[in-house]
């Protein structure tokens, strides 16, 4: 029987789980599966948004707002859900950490593992508004007069 310090015990168990178990490729794969779903997730919202408040869109072209108004609009709505995102991960995640601290003693936070999360809101932020230019695409002056 050995007696190891918490820390060799923590460095031996991170070790274990994520070099013999696959753990590390299983956490990366659900990492890129949960980017995956934030861009459908926020392009759904962002697209919803559009079709919910159509009717609007079309009234404030007719008020003579320019498509880059509209899109502008659109942005902001698609930026407003990013950040709340953004803030969201940035307070629950620490809590997480000390929560299963006792569980996972390897566990640690620090305020670099927010890059992860931020290069993904940039991107799903970043595709969100990419499909939400096609969706207004279509939404020029003479739409108003067709409605």
């Amino acid at each position: 029987m050995t007696i190891i310090s918490a820390q060799a015990f923590a460095d031996s168990s991170i070790g274990y789980w994520q070099n013999k178990t696959g753990a590390g490729l299983a956490i990366g794969l659900a990492a890129f599966l949960a980017l995956l779903l934030m861009i459908l997730l926020l392009t759904n919202g962002v697209l919803r948004f559009i079709q919910r408040y159509y009717t609007d869109l079309i009234s404030l072209l007719g008020h003579g707002a320019g498509s880059r108004d509209i899109a502008l609009i659109v942005a902001g709505v698609a930026l407003s859900i990013a950040v709340a995102t953004f803030v969201g991960t940035g307070l629950v995640t620490p809590l997480m950490v000390v929560a299963f601290q006792p569980l996972l003693p390897w566990a640690a936070f620090s305020l670099t593992d927010l890059l992860a999360p931020l290069v993904g809101i940039c991107v799903a932020l970043a595709v969100a508004i990419v499909a939400a230019r096609r969706a207004i695409a279509g939404l020029g002056p003479e739409i108003v007069f067709r409605s």
